[in-house]
């Protein structure tokens, strides 16, 4: 990988076992579809053909190998910011060779720690173009702030002059690899360079891919030049990139970095003869190795390493060199390592060294001085910038618990009493044996067919992939083989504070606490490779045959089928005389995931199944800063493969385990033994051996893997559970490991599992004649919302973990018919967020509760709002005397617009109706239109910069207040504080004549004033001329919405809904050229989730508020717009759109070339919005406490519907007949037989069945 200034430009991450990232060159026989690769990886093969060098200035690999010969040699200019690569092809036959040469790298152009933490978004800003006559890629970084400086990198190719050759390109990441793609093989070159595309622009995926085709006479050769710059300014980049784009030139960057690099070795007085050792070193410093690592005894013995690395200045971001030195003596061998350092650390290598010094005497020892004396000397001989550090630390000021952390911490240990650094270096290269291979014995002595998998009949809505199941409860992919859907279609499975996420491949992720900051295995966020960190395999033993019973890692002939369901997921396969299935559900309580793998052999003769299990330990939020700290154990009285992680800031206790109802044959706690050197998922080694080896120790590349046998006899049929969870503790893990390996608790687990998601759904069920909107609202959405939205916090685009102050408030609106307790806590939770001046924090993560402090303006308002909304529907008055306390912690300075730090609970406590008081007091600051002031951004948190100086305002956020303050000003009242509710009510009036007066444009409201009064949203600007959500709150601000409120709704109905498209955008135009800086939101490409794309949030608004305004053909219109169901209908509208059709997606994208392109599914506060939106505003359903409302808003064509409702022990069945009205009609209700007047009804919990019919009719 390639990296600049600390920026990663193409991805890489230091992995022991496996190489997935990097710059890959694969060679291609054209005629015969043989292909080699520069180095080992990416194609493999025999390492004998290939031979490869590091060098203080170069890296050079050969290989010869098909008679064919290969040379690339590596460099970077001493002068300027490019990287030069160089290919010698050699055509070592006698006859002509037909070649293809494909170079592939995914790109980054972000820190490595940003882009790892969300890959999926930190690809969004990247965008390519190409100089075809030049063969020169371009790519450039979209600006993400005011302080980002601009980021460009140019990538080109060029061959020896003379030699005839084609170039193809292309630098979109998905079309280069394609679903599941290879660096080995990339799609676009199926067809040679015509199968590159040459698709440029915002690709949303950018990667460099080129292929260069040509035509190898016998024994010629050509060279092939491969030249990447990097730089702040495109035309001073092309100007470096054109002065090197010769072979002479490019030789003439390896030969001047040779020059710079023997001149800086001489300068740092660094023997040439050292320099293997010195890269040596360097390479088990970036990769860890297990025998270089500190004694077994103290990883063991690690807890807190994170403290005590910082407790003496090591930051623990960068790997560690730790030295002991023994004594004085020793100091002369420390030298050395002290110039490689140095040099490393001038080339860019963010190394940390630290000298552990065990001189008894405290610090005025003349040895102890010599060597900072030393230290400032050798760092003083180079004029670079060094990035690592050099600490010294005293042995004499260490308790055991800090040694054995420090020295746990460190990638590398070495030890002066131990023999000369090279001795050290030499003795931990010796490999461990293998285990045997495993000797299988052919094929089956009867090879029979396998009975097919049968493709369910009765899907609904089927488009080809698959469809809901006739009762609704599972959306069914039947796929066949190589047979995929677009993009990865997910399911979440969660409680409270476990969860996992699953694809239909059979890719996995699990968390515990947190889906972001404590992931048990990897989270993929790549929906064109989506690779997996836990994966099942089944091997029959006596052919050796190996597969998945998943659709990946190891497909295997026949088809597969996926059952997403309200808690589980299911796998079914058919194939090798075994019907397979492959269930995994969440405990609904216990941190623990139940897998159960179910067989039938359907041969007539006995069989032995091995099954694997496997995880890749992660531990953390990424499993690149976590691996080196991981401590595997095993308990054998639970047969448990048990991991810890003690660079957790917790101390390190919290322990994951991998445990299984049988006991194993083989386990190892290794993922080089399992997966091999350079190895894959899809390929383990292991798997090709006799057994496991039982390895379980600390410094290995940890992961569990556990295999067992399976004996069936002919027809039979056997189930083995795998368990994956996480204890407290390693007592807590291993009694969690014990309980759940019984089959009773296994059972009871699933049923607990099932009665639960029933009964959830049970609370609304309704039958429209519009099916699609019934699978939403009775079974998805709501599942959205709890699953994803609440418990999770999680989806495959976006693994938060964190609580968002306004968005878990706005999802749990959602829950007041089936779970009014969790709205309840999390309004009470929320109220402990908020501090003594009224704002709140913009999002947390507990335990502990760590945080941003900013000057959003909306997120305060959304408690009282929440609130109201929250009394109007259950009538839990108590819940507004419960007493919360304010946060402590020192405000914004004028010049801070967030802070980030951790914080605790102060002394001050207040009611929540305190709270919610200094909520709406805090937001009532208004500036020079009488306008709300909007901060650092209001509900759009894009408009970060529409006001820098604190003078802009909102005109939404103006609406939104007029709303609160309505709200809440009857709460007023009822507890007894009527000047307050005048207060509010005053409040709302002036709000609302100023919105009228200068947030009116003529024919829509306007969205904002920057801070110099320049009105955004308005007809004078040439983009975002309009924002939904300013037009949509006009209506749901107002219980009788004017005149102007439906001009509003009209604009957006023109100029915002795309019907043809299926969108319904958030603003138009797009910000792309625009001079004033509205925030991040303008450097999203246009059409690209905020930016003038759909964001189903509040796409939701506008459909609600049609609904409002009585115009029920459009609100069920715009309602079917939004529902992914009626956007997938069909193979070609599931291709277009890609991602599940079954949840709702947070945006859509609403420009070319991406138009109509899913974007971000799950986690997406849309789904509780638009489930309320159908049930409430449509449907025309509303609790009251002890009543219920009946006020459908339902298109003409609509007959009526069903509903059936249910209050704890009591049930409401709901028939509602529509005598052909549209939008508002006058409803008559007959409650058990007994008319009723107006309408509403008692909706109380008296254990009974009740029917009511509704009557819609024309208004009077």
């Amino acid at each position: 990988g390639s990296s600049w200034n600390g920026i990663a430009l193409t991805r890489w991450q230091p992995d022991r076992s496996g190489n997935a990232c990097g710059h890959w060159f694969v060679i291609e026989d054209r005629d015969d579809g043989t292909r080699i690769s520069v180095g080992i990886d990416p194609v493999g093969g025999d390492p004998q053909h290939c031979t490869v060098q590091f060098g203080p200035h170069l890296a050079e690999y050969r290989r010869r190998e098909r008679g064919l010969f290969c040379q690339m040699t590596v460099a970077v200019a001493s002068q300027h910011d490019v990287e030069a690569r160089k290919l010698m092809l050699r055509n070592e036959g006698a006859l002509p060779r037909r070649l293809l040469v494909t170079g592939f790298a995914e790109l980054a152009l972000a820190p490595t720690r940003e882009f790892e933490r969300h890959p999926a978004f930190a690809r969004l800003f990247v965008e390519s173009e190409c100089l075809p006559d030049e063969s020169i890629l371009i790519f450039r970084r979209r600006l993400r702030g005011s302080a980002e400086k601009p980021l460009y990198l140019a990538h080109t190719v060029l061959a020896t002059p003379g030699h005839p050759y084609r170039f193809g390109w292309d630098t979109d990441r998905g079309v280069l690899l394609g679903r599941w793609g290879e660096n080995a093989r990339l799609r676009a070159a199926a067809q040679g360079v015509d199968g590159f595309t040459g698709s440029v622009g915002a690709v949303l995926d950018a990667a460099i891919g080129t292929g260069v085709e040509l035509t190898l006479a016998p024994y010629a050769q050509i060279e092939i030049g491969y030249l990447t710059a990097v730089g702040r300014s495109r035309r001073e980049l092309l100007a470096t990139l054109r002065g090197y784009r010769s072979l002479p030139q490019l030789n003439w960057v390896i030969e001047q970095a040779r020059m710079q690099s023997e001149q800086e070795l001489h300068n740092l007085e660094i023997d040439p003869d050292m320099c293997q050792e010195m890269m040596a070193l360097l390479s088990a410093a970036l990769v860890p190795r297990r025998d270089l690592r500190a004694a077994r005894v103290d990883l063991l013995r690690s807890r807190s390493i994170q403290s005590a690395l910082w407790a003496r200045g090591i930051s623990g971001d960068w790997p560690i060199i730790l030295v002991r030195i023994r004594d004085a003596k020793d100091l002369g061998m420390i030298e050395p390592l002290l110039q490689a350092h140095t040099f490393w650390c001038g080339l860019g290598a963010r190394i940390d060294l630290v000298l552990l010094d065990e001189e008894t005497a405290g610090y005025a020892q003349p040895g102890r001085d010599r060597l900072r004396q030393r230290i400032d000397a050798v760092r003083a001989r180079t004029l670079r910038k060094l990035d690592g550090a050099v600490v010294m630390v005293a042995g004499e000021d260490l308790s055991p618990h800090d040694r054995a952390a420090l020295s746990a911490a460190a990638a590398v240990f070495l030890d002066t009493g131990r023999g000369t650094f090279a001795e050290q270096l030499a003795k931990g290269i010796q490999g461990e044996p293998e285990l045997p291979p495993l000797l299988a014995g052919g094929a089956n002595t009867l090879p029979l067919p396998t009975l097919p998998l049968e493709r369910p009949a009765d899907l609904r809505f089927d488009h080809g992939l698959g469809g809901f199941s006739a009762d609704g409860q599972e959306y069914v992919l039947h796929l066949a083989p190589g047979q995929s859907p677009p993009a990865p279609w997910s399911n979440v499975i969660a409680n409270p504070g476990f969860g996992c996420l699953v694809t239909e491949s059979g890719s996995t992720c699990t968390w515990a606490g947190n889906s972001s900051e404590w992931r048990l295995s990897p989270w993929s966020n790549d929906p064109v490779c989506d690779r997996s960190g836990e994966a099942i395999y089944l091997r029959d033993e006596e052919t050796g045959e190996t597969w998945s019973p998943t659709p990946r890692p190891m497909p295997a002939d026949g088809a597969y089928q996926v059952r997403h369901g309200a808690g589980y997921s299911e796998f079914r396969h058919h194939s090798h005389g075994l019907l397979q299935s492959w269930r995994i559900h969440v405990d609904r309580t216990a941190p623990v995931k139940i897998c159960r793998l179910q067989l039938t052999n359907v041969w007539p003769q006995p069989r032995r199944i091995t099954a694997t299990c496997y995880v890749e330990w992660v531990l953390g939020n990424a499993r690149a800063d976590n691996a080196a700290f991981i401590v595997g154990d095993y308990d054998s009285g639970t047969c448990a493969l048990l991991a810890r992680n003690g660079f957790a800031r917790d101390g390190g206790d919290a322990t994951a385990f991998l445990a299984s109802s049988h006991g194993p044959h083989g386990l190892t706690g290794d993922r080089t033994e399992f997966l091999g050197r350079n190895g894959d998922v899809g390929a383990p080694a292991a798997l090709r051996r006799i057994g496991l080896s039982g390895n379980v120790r600390a410094g290995d590349d940890p992961c569990a893997a556990y295999q067992v046998h399976i004996d069936l006899a002919a027809g039979a049929s056997h189930e083995v559970m795998f368990l994956l969870g996480q204890g407290d503790d390693r007592e807590h893990a291993i009694a969690l490991a014990a309980r759940f390996r019984e089959p009773v608790a296994v059972e009871a687990s699933w049923q607990g599992v099932r009665r639960h998601w029933q009964e959830f759904f049970g609370a609304v069920q309704v039958q429209t004649p519009d099916p699609a909107m019934d699978l939403l609202l009775n079974r998805w959405l709501p599942y959205q919302v709890l699953a994803s939205r609440v418990w999770a916090r999680c989806g495959y685009y976006q693994s938060s973990g964190a609580f968002g102050f306004r968005d878990q408030l706005q999802d749990v609106m959602a829950l007041t018919w089936a779970a009014p307790q969790l709205a309840r806590t999390q309004i009470l939770r929320a109220a402990g967020r908020q501090f003594q001046d009224g704002d709140v924090l913009h999002w947390w993560h507990e335990a502990p509760l760590r945080g941003v402090r900013t000057r959003c303006s909306d997120d305060l308002l959304w408690l009282p709002f929440v609130v109201a909304q929250y009394l109007d529907s259950t009538g839990d008055v108590a819940v507004l005397q419960e007493q919360v306390a304010y946060l402590s912690g020192p405000a914004l300075r004028a010049d801070e617009a967030e802070h980030y730090a951790e914080f605790l609970p102060g002394d001050v406590r207040g009611t929540l109706y305190e709270h919610c008081r200094r909520a709406i007091d805090r937001a009532c600051t208004v500036g020079p239109h009488g306008l709300p002031t909007i901060g650092n951004g209001d509900w759009n948190d894009g408009f970060n910069r529409v006001s820098t100086s604190g003078r802009g305002e909102s005109v939404w956020l103006g609406w939104f207040l007029i709303r609160v303050c309505t709200d809440f000003a009857p709460i007023c009242e009822r507890q007894g504080d009527p000047s307050l509710a005048a207060i509010y009510r005053e409040l709302a009036q002036t709000l609302r004549d100023s919105v009228e007066v200068d947030g009116w444009d003529g024919a829509w409201y306007r969205r904002a004033y920057y801070d110099d009064g320049t009105p955004l949203g308005s007809a004078g600007n040439d983009e975002c001329r309009i924002d939904l959500i300013a037009q949509a709150w006009s209506v749901l601000a107002s219980d009788h919405p004017g005149e102007r409120a439906r001009r509003a709704m009209a604009a957006v109905r023109e100029q915002l809904v795309k019907e043809s498209d299926r969108l319904i955008l958030l603003l138009t135009p797009p910000f792309q050229h625009t001079g004033k800086d509205p925030g991040y939101i303008k450097e999203y490409p246009p059409g690209i989730r905020e930016n003038g794309g759909q964001y189903s949030h509040a796409a939701t608004w506008a459909v609600w508020a049609s609904a409002a305004l009585g115009d029920a053909e459009q609100a069920m219109r715009w309602f079917d717009l939004l529902n992914p169901i009626s956007r997938t209908t069909s193979a070609d509208a599931v291709a277009h759109y890609r991602v599940e059709p079954y949840v709702l997606a947070g945006d859509v994208y609403g420009a070319a070339p991406h138009i109509g392109r899913g974007g971000w599914t799950w986690y997406s506060g849309a789904a509780g919005w638009l489930y309320r939106t159908g049930v409430e505003a449509l449907l025309g359903l509303k609790r009251h406490g002890d009543e219920l409302e009946v006020a459908p808003c339902l298109p003409r064509a609509w007959p009526g519907y069903h509903a059936q409702l249910r209050r704890g022990a009591a049930r409401y069945t709901i028939a509602v007949t529509n005598l052909k009205t549209s939008g508002s009609s006058r409803v008559t209700i007959t409650f058990d037989g007994r008319e009723l007047p107006g309408n509403r009804l008692p909706f109380i919990d008296d254990g009974q069945t009740h029917r009511i019919d509704v009557q819609l009719q024309p208004p009077a």
